[in-house]
């Protein structure tokens, strides 16, 4: 779901569709937040996901790189130390923690580490 909505935005799509499961109802909702998208419809009885992507006033979208950190294979681990060393003011770090998706901003302030997920910049 990741590369479809970076290869959406860098194609000026307005809108994707995925598959609905519990980690794109949170990372949407988390992107909902930041402001990266402007929102998501659950639709064909709530197997798939609409993604409305946003755009500013030249056309140009939000999103304009995002940099997947984490495989299955290779997994990036952040501490909360490790954290306070980062300066995300590019972008946005989305990490994977034991309180469900976060940012890294969310990170520092529950004091907790996690799985680098993705890079939003």
């Amino acid at each position: 779901m990741i590369s479809k909505i970076n290869n959406a935005s860098k194609s000026h799509k307005k809108h994707i569709f995925s598959q609905k499961n519990s980690f794109s109802v949170q990372f949407l909702k988390l992107l909902v937040v930041q402001g990266f998208i402007s929102s998501f419809i659950e639709v064909n009885s709530g197997k798939m996901i609409k993604i409305i992507l946003k755009f500013d006033a030249q056309g140009t979208p939000t999103i304009k790189n995002i940099k997947v950190l984490s495989t299955p294979n290779k997994l990036s681990f952040l501490s909360y130390s490790q954290l306070t060393k980062v300066q995300s003011n590019f972008g946005c770090l989305i990490l994977s923690t034991n309180q469900g998706l976060a940012t890294a901003q969310n990170c520092l302030k529950f004091k907790v580490g996690g799985v680098c997920l993705c890079f939003i910049s």
